[in-house]
């Protein structure tokens, strides 16, 4: 935990404008979301209060209390800065004065981002010297909710109450909310239907806790029955019946226990209606015939599945609120595990290897007459054998392979191993769901030959034009005979990459000759003079390989040729400078519950005569200090047009919102592609003013400046 001091007269920040940054491959990030906050649940105390933050996009928040007379007069607010999104249970800031009134104020952050800040008034209780007398309403059950209402006697800070079943013997934990003059009422959903519950609540008022009273009630029968029946391999049938007037509408959905939700994620989907799991009819039907998200299109063999249901007392497309008041407890389970496939149907499918190569196989399936459906794969032998070793565990893997097909056919499989043995697989369905004994047929892929007659250098070409982010090659010899050329640009860090090619030429070649990624290939007659399409938006001083290999017309292949590369750096040595001057300044105002001011800059830039192109970039003071040298380079180079010229000629830029401390950078290129000394010609530049003033006549318009930071 950190603590930061702060002035109250501006704590309505609002978010500075910030260039868009770049990815490591030089392609534009959207820029980074406001972050928002807001403060609920706030509960005086005697000397203490309690309040629950929400936040939304925030990689930190702060927040702090101070007397609200000292708030409006512009004191020091003491902040507490955490990381990380708020969290759900409420936060007590303690060490108040008795009977007197408070402002909380907190902002979120994401990354550099402000949000803006929200305040949230309140006044400490008075002390007590009597305990608070709690009373509890008569329990009105209505399904699986019960509503209820507690009242009090007395000073009272909070209620703090829980409902629990009454065979559990004590409550896990208790909700605390506002005491309040008239009571509250409260309304608990999502309990398990025809069973004793009991409700037990006591009133705090600052070290005062009064005595627990407890009532007890019963829940009525569920509102909606889930029955899951006739069980196989691939299906099972699934049955609702809806409590008529008790239940009018239902969430329902499903999912692998491998793969399962969590509640909170559940309540997500349905809010999201990401799916079509919301239905008003009772349903009995086989699972692979109805739209249930996770269970559609036939399940898995073998496979533990879970089906989850909230029934609901009202209509949400007709009830908005209704799927609003959906909590995790509502959520009802049950589970249930496919049996194995059977294997006994006579119904089979023909596999016959009609062509194969280095890299590719023709393969035609045939189905027999008595089947209605058929799945196929190619699976590397030694995978067969290690993994699925029988008919059943490769059945169960075929018949994941959908599409099924209906009809005899010849698939082309590419981008397999060379000289590597694959075993061609298929089974078939018949028209009672029964499955064949899977049909293997197994086929080595032939070896690659190396001994083309084609001759060909691959040479790196000079680039005048921004050699920090490209670079080329070209293709120099005698491509009569040339078939096809391919090549691939890696980092040596992917080449080294265990996740990649491990530091081994030998798997960069076997990505060239299978097409694999990133290979790129073209034809030699889409070459221009022999070159290579260009790389570009590569980082500026990092390592490179450029691999290259040619597939001749007799189908083989040369040599692979390797030449490694650096690309240049954003070298600061060159003579091209500016100069900056301001060319317009004026207030800028901003902010929603409190006012602030802001300053909108125009600047004009004079580049001296070596330059060819310069660039202007405000950056936030804690960005330039954390960030490299180039990436403030890279971002100020792709930044909107009004921030960049062309040549030595005197511009301005367009207009620029400063809202405290930032520098200001000018990028200046010399005809021999170096770069000024960015950080040695940097200025900060400033927000002038700091408060703002409305007028007491408010059609004259804008306030005046208070005061400068």
């Amino acid at each position: 935990m950190k603590s930061y001091k702060i002035w109250a007269s501006v704590l309505s920040l609002c978010v500075g404008l910030f260039a868009a940054s770049c990815s490591d491959d030089g392609t534009e990030e959207p820029q980074i979301v406001t972050p928002e906050i807001a403060i609920s649940e706030v509960i005086p105390d005697v000397e203490s209060v309690t309040f629950t933050l929400t936040t939304k996009d925030a990689t930190a928040y702060e927040y702090g209390c101070v007397p609200t007379s000292e708030f409006e007069s512009g004191a020091i607010v003491e902040m507490t800065r955490e990381e990380g999104a708020a969290p759900a249970d409420p936060i007590k800031i303690e060490g108040l004065t008795a009977s007197t009134a408070y402002t909380i104020v907190a902002r979120a952050y994401n990354g550099e981002v402000r949000s803006e800040t929200v305040n949230e008034a309140t006044t400490t209780l008075a002390a007590a010297s009597e305990a608070p007398v709690l009373t509890l309403s008569e329990p009105v059950v209505d399904g699986q909710s019960v509503t209820f209402k507690i009242t009090h006697t007395g000073d009272c800070a909070s209620y703090n109450y829980a409902v629990y079943e009454k065979s559990a013997g004590l409550p896990e934990n208790f909700k605390t909310v506002a005491a309040k003059e008239e009571g509250v009422e409260v309304e608990v959903r999502g309990l398990k239907g025809e069973t004793a519950y009991v409700i037990e609540a006591y009133g705090t008022i600052g070290d005062i806790t009064g005595e627990h009273v407890k009532d007890e009630f019963t829940t009525e029968a569920p509102a909606l029955d889930v029955a899951i029946s006739e069980v196989t391999a691939r299906d099972a049938r699934i049955r609702t019946t809806m409590e008529e007037g008790v239940c009018a509408s239902y969430y329902l959905g499903g999912f692998p226990m491998s793969n399962a939700l969590t509640n909170e994620e559940i309540l997500e989907m349905i809010a999201a209606e990401t799916s079509d799991i919301h239905h008003t009819n009772d349903m009995d039907d086989l699972l692979s015939n109805l739209q249930i998200d996770g269970l559609t299109g036939g399940l898995e063999p073998e496979t533990t599945y879970i089906v989850w249901w909230i029934a609901c007392d009202a209509d949400p497309d007709n009830d908005k609120e209704e799927s609003a008041k959906l909590t995790a407890s509502q959520i009802q389970k049950t589970s249930f595990t496919t049996k194995e496939l059977d294997l006994t149907s006579t119904a089979t499918v023909a596999v016959s290897v009609e062509a194969i190569s280095t890299s590719t196989a023709s393969v035609k399936f045939t189905p027999s007459s008595d089947a209605v459906q058929y799945y196929y794969v190619a699976i590397p032998t030694a995978d067969v054998e290690k993994l699925y070793f029988n008919d059943n565990l490769l059945a169960n893997h075929l018949i994941l392979m959908k599409p099924a097909q209906t009809a005899e056919q010849t698939i082309a499989f590419n981008s397999l191993k060379s000289e590597t043995s694959y075993t061609f697989c298929a089974i078939a369905e018949d028209k009672d769901g029964k499955f064949g004994v899977p049909v293997k047929v197994v086929e080595s892929t032939k070896g690659f030959e190396f001994d083309s007659s084609v001759v060909f250098e691959l040479k790196q070409m000079e680039l005048k034009n921004d050699p920090q982010e490209n670079a080329q090659f070209s293709i120099e010899g005698d491509l009569t005979d040339a078939q096809e050329i391919r090549y691939m640009n890696i980092t040596r860090a992917d080449y080294s990459s265990q996740t990649y090619f491990g530091g081994k030429d030998e798997n960069v070649l076997n990505a060239l000759l299978t097409n694999g990624y990133p290979t790129i290939a073209v034809l030699p007659d889409e070459l221009t003079r022999g070159r290579l399409d260009k790389f570009t938006q590569l980082d500026p001083a990092e390592d490179y390989y450029c691999f290259a290999i040619i597939l001749d017309k007799e189908g083989k292949f040369t040599s692979m040729q390797k030449v490694a590369y650096k690309t240049a750096s954003y070298d600061q040595e060159g003579t091209a400078t500016a100069t900056w001057e301001i060319s317009e300044e004026k207030q800028a105002v901003y902010g929603d519950n409190r006012l602030m001011a802001a300053t909108d800059y125009k600047l004009k830039i004079t580049p001296n005569a070596d330059c060819v192109e310069s660039w202007v970039y405000i950056v936030h003071k804690e960005a330039y200090e954390a960030q490299p040298t180039k990436e403030l380079i890279r971002q100020a180079k792709t930044q909107d047009a009004g921030w960049h010229s062309q040549g030595a000629t005197p511009w301005i830029t367009e207009t620029k919102t400063v809202y405290d401390n930032y520098m200001l950078l000018v990028v200046c290129k010399d005809k021999d592609g170096k770069y000024n000394d960015i950080r040695r010609d940097a200025k900060p530049i400033e927000n002038k003013y700091s408060n703002y003033e409305k007028p007491e006549n408010p059609d004259e318009g804008g306030g005046s400046p208070k005061g400068n930071n």
